[in-house]
């Protein structure tokens, strides 16, 4: 999809100017920083995902994904960046998960205390991919 046109049309250009931002929007990147006391990086890759949107009016929606990168180095002493990718979905010819939307997401470990502890309280951006 065109996010952003940035030249006219018929403007000249020179080789490699962009001329607009295009971006994938039926998957999503979603970061979130892991607290390494909670759970080892290793338990998490390719784990599932479930993230959940907050929308108007209180109401929510979730969205289903995996693990696809974990980070090789810390964020602090005690938590590690994570990367899930989720399948976005539109409504009504609108995109519901965008670009810097601060979401939540759960991880899905099998154990119930680990899912509810692993994520720190920094909301990280949505990503295109």
């Amino acid at each position: 999809h065109v996010i952003e046109i940035l030249r006219d049309e018929l403007e000249w250009v020179n080789a490699g100017e962009p001329v607009m931002r295009i971006g994938r929007m039926d998957r999503l990147w979603v970061q979130g920083v892991v607290d390494a006391n909670v759970v080892n990086p290793h338990e998490i890759v390719n784990r599932p995902v479930t993230v959940t949107l907050r929308l108007a009016r209180g109401e929510t929606t979730d969205f289903q994904g995996k693990i696809v990168h974990v980070g090789l180095e810390r964020e602090s002493s005690d938590r590690f960046l994570v990367k899930a990718e989720v399948q976005n979905r539109p409504i009504e010819g609108h995109w519901v998960l965008q670009p810097n939307s601060t979401v939540t997401m759960r991880i899905h470990l099998g154990s119930k205390d680990a899912n509810t502890a692993a994520f720190g309280n920094e909301p990280r951006p949505i990503q295109n991919r």
